[in-house]
């Protein structure tokens, strides 16, 4: 038909245009029979079983598959049965191309579905409206103590108003949580957010107005107890969920962590794809007592996954008493207020080298210099902060029972502190050129320590001979504390901005020290120049230690991002690590395992490695 169209108005604009004589009805005729012979030739050329003629998933009526060709006895086209859903209608499903989808006289259903629709969208204009009055009548808190409960918090803010609803969150090996808190009225919300700044436990809450509403909680998705058999609920006892697991863990990896923590592991179910980062577990133990200890797994890290601080590394050290546990000391960056000191374990692993958990942690109000464990105590720890004090901890007590002791007599910022290796005392040094030894019993200094004229940025004690201690400015100086005097003073060009120093542990006269991008080991009997000097880092090295299992290794990190191991004795480089992709501070061998390393660095990262790396992420909290 359309050639025949387009024929015809080609015709009528050419007898327009030239006024052209009407042609006479044989004429007509056989220009009419003419288009007719061009249009069965045009039809005849068309295939019949071409997909475009009938939809591909097509099926009969019987239900036969359709064999893919043109009814010729059709009155009309029928329409795929797909289009209209399940094709079954008054009429035993057939629609006609000329009706509106009614059949029977019936009324047209895809108008009942628009119907639908916008009664769907005025709920859902409700649904949004009722949420956004919640939004207004909620509140957001944070930084709670982890001892405030719900209750004692909606007790507190119903002197504001009628509280609807309490929803406390976080991690329950954090220090810090936060809550949610829905009044009757928006009034309530408002007068809420006058709390700001109330002291709840040891922190100071902050309160905000909530984005978001407190969504009710689905019954349906509660366990249903009194339905369950006597089986199923020992059964539930026994098992734990598990999220947030790095998919590149294995079920095997995952159930000898467990079992090696834990306890014997019955089943385990790790559910997953390749279209997330992490996965999720179900672990069932053979006993209850096993999922009780595994609850205490909160935080471990197995394979990369992150322990969550918002500050930046700054100190590691091993225990010299427990074999596999370590501190890390972080502060903000460019020495901000706020950071944290964090307490890992270790367990060794046959396949992935280990898993770190995190046994504890407490915030501070300044970050954290330096810290390092005490020698005669397993649980007792000491750290120096960026506001000059000296806190006193007990890793073995909550939080809120922490620090234990407070020492407050420098007035500059501290930067070191070193336990004795016998003695139930330790050393600080500071900003203010000023090193003094402490006893835990008591608050104040037994002695300071005044000859160096500028800033103090280390101290070490002897790790042979327990009552010789070195310190460095611009200066290394030597220091006896049966007379308190310094007995040696190591000045030279090569010690200028000394930031780090540290003693051999197979020679008591052996020290190494580290200015600017150079180390250098020197024999304390005679200090008129290094016993050996080399530079290998790019920029500042930040700390140093002696192996204390190789006399002749020594281990070095710098602000060029890299941790190296040396041969001191033969001036050569062992090794270089680039794990870090900012500026390494803290660094640490542990007595007990040969070869075992720690570093921690700026770019929230701290690693743990022997044969492997084994990563900590000490990332931003959500």
């Amino acid at each position: 038909m359309a050639a025949v169209t387009g024929n015809a108005i080609g015709s009528d604009d050419q007898f327009i245009r030239c006024q052209s004589p009407a042609p006479t009805p044989a004429e007509v005729e056989t220009e009419y029979q003419r288009d007719v012979r061009k249009l069965v030739n045009f039809l005849s050329k068309l295939n019949p079983s071409a997909k475009e003629f009938f939809p591909s998933l097509h099926t009969a009526r019987d239900g036969r598959k359709y064999d893919g060709r043109l009814s010729a006895d059709a009155p009309i086209f029928v329409a795929s049965t797909d289009y209209y859903g399940n094709g079954v209608t008054g009429n035993g499903g057939n629609k006609d191309s000329s009706s509106d989808g009614s059949s029977n006289s019936q009324p047209n259903r895809r108008r009942g579905s628009g119907y639908n629709q916008g009664w769907r969208k005025t709920k859902d204009r409700v649904r949004k409206a009722q949420t956004e009055e919640s939004i207004r009548r909620t509140v957001y808190v944070s930084d709670i103590d982890q001892h405030v409960t719900e209750e004692k918090l909606a007790e507190i803010f119903a002197t504001c108003g009628q509280v609807v609803d309490c929803r406390v969150c976080g991690d329950p090996n954090s220090v810090l949580r936060f809550a949610f808190i829905e009044f009757s009225d928006e009034d309530g919300a408002r007068a809420a957010l006058n709390l700001g700044g109330t002291m709840l436990g040891y922190y100071p809450v902050r309160v905000l107005p909530s984005k978001t509403a407190i969504l009710p909680v689905n019954p349906k998705f509660l366990p249903r107890i009194s339905m369950q058999s006597d089986d199923e609920k020992e059964m539930v006892v026994r098992t734990v969920y598990c999220t947030n697991i790095d998919r590149k863990v294995t079920q095997t990896e995952l159930k000898a962590t467990f079992e090696q923590c834990c306890g014997e592991v019955s089943r385990l179910r790790l559910l997953g794809d390749n279209m997330h980062s992490t996965h999720i577990a179900f672990v069932e133990f053979l006993r209850a007592e096993s999922a009780i200890v595994a609850l205490n797994c909160t935080g471990m890290v197995l394979g990369a996954l992150p322990i969550r601080t918002r500050f930046k590394g700054k100190a590691v050290r091993f225990s010299g008493i427990d074999i596999c546990r370590l501190l890390v000391g972080t502060c903000g960056r460019f020495g901000g207020r706020r950071g944290r000191l964090h307490v890992l374990q270790l367990y060794p692993t046959r396949r992935r080298g280990g898993i770190i958990n995190e046994v504890a942690a407490f915030d501070t109000v300044d970050g954290v210099n330096d810290c390092c464990w005490s020698e005669s105590h397993q649980s007792l720890a000491v750290s120096t902060l960026t506001d000059g004090t000296v806190k006193l901890w007990d890793v073995s007590l909550p939080p809120a029972l922490n620090p234990v002791s407070h020492f407050c007599e420098h007035y500059d910022e501290a930067r070191s502190v070193d336990w004795n290796p016998v003695s139930d005392c330790f050393l600080s040094a500071s900003l203010d050129s000023q090193i003094k030894l402490w006893t835990p019993d008591r608050s104040n200094s037994s002695y300071t320590f005044q000859r160096h004229s500028d800033s103090v940025y280390s101290v070490a004690w002897n790790a042979i001979d327990p009552h010789v201690f070195a310190s460095g400015d611009g200066t290394a100086g030597l220091w006896d504390v049966r007379d308190n005097r310094c007995f040696t003073v190591i000045h030279d060009e090569k010690t200028r901005e000394l930031v780090s120093c540290g003693w051999n542990t197979y020679s008591q006269f052996h020290l190494a020290t580290a200015s600017g991008s150079s180390i250098h080991v020197w024999d304390i009997r005679t200090t008129r120049s290094p016993l050996v000097g080399f530079c290998g880092h790019d920029d500042t090295v930040c700390r140093i230690r002696f192996s204390p299992h190789q006399p002749s290794m020594l281990l070095s990190c710098s602000v060029d991002n890299t941790v190296r191991t040396w041969d001191w004795r033969e001036v050569a480089s062992i090794a270089r690590y680039d794990l870090h992709t900012d500026r390494v501070y803290g660094i640490d061998m542990s007595v007990h395992i040969e070869g075992l390393i720690a570093s921690a660095g700026w770019d929230n990262l701290v690693h743990i490695w022997r044969d492997r790396p084994v990563t900590a992420t000490l990332s931003a909290s959500p």
